[in-house]
């Protein structure tokens, strides 16, 4: 196995970490507060099962994709390695398994993504949040993974030329 890249995570700044950690803390309390608020539920109120259960998951989830990129922006450790032929990109100390095998053969390109996503309605942005992953691979036409936690701009440029040399050597 080769490692190419091991990348740690560098803080947010105070307001940007305690934002973060506040709306997760928030939208997971608000999810659980929904589904207690449905086991109350009456015959004759059922039909708010309908309306409540997928807010109070859709809250559930979004909250915990926030802690899981403010444990990233933290505490995450990030291992980008080689082994026979796969790319393995692994991810620790976050929430969700992040753990990724792309055959070098797949993969088509390696690019700077941007470092907001979210959910855009017309007006607004519903749901927006800086990430600290800086590359993302495109492979087998169009699937895509980010990776590259808190990376300098000389590294990730080092390391997106090695993956694509390496993917190169192997198509």
């Amino acid at each position: 196995m080769t490692i190419l890249a091991k990348n740690k995570a560098t803080k947010l700044s105070g307001a940007e970490n305690t934002k973060m950690l506040f709306y997760s803390v928030l939208l997971i309390v608000f999810g659980i507060i929904t589904i207690c608020a449905l086991s109350v539920l009456t015959q004759d109120t059922l039909w708010l099962l309908l309306i409540l259960l997928p807010s109070a998951l859709g809250l559930l989830y979004l909250g915990f994709s926030l802690l899981d990129c403010y444990l990233k922006w933290n505490y995450a450790e990030e291992t980008i390695s080689v082994q026979y032929e796969t790319l393995i990109i692994e991810c620790r100390r976050s929430l969700f398994r992040h753990r990724k095998e792309i055959p070098l053969s797949t993969i088509d390109c390696v690019v700077i993504c941007d470092d907001t996503i979210g959910i855009s309605t017309g007006l607004s942005t519903l749901y927006e949040t800086n990430v600290p992953e800086t590359l993302k691979v495109v492979y087998s036409g169009s699937h895509r993974y980010r990776f590259g936690i808190c990376m300098t701009d000389e590294k990730r440029d080092f390391l997106a030329k090695a993956i694509m040399a390496l993917a190169d050597e192997y198509k």
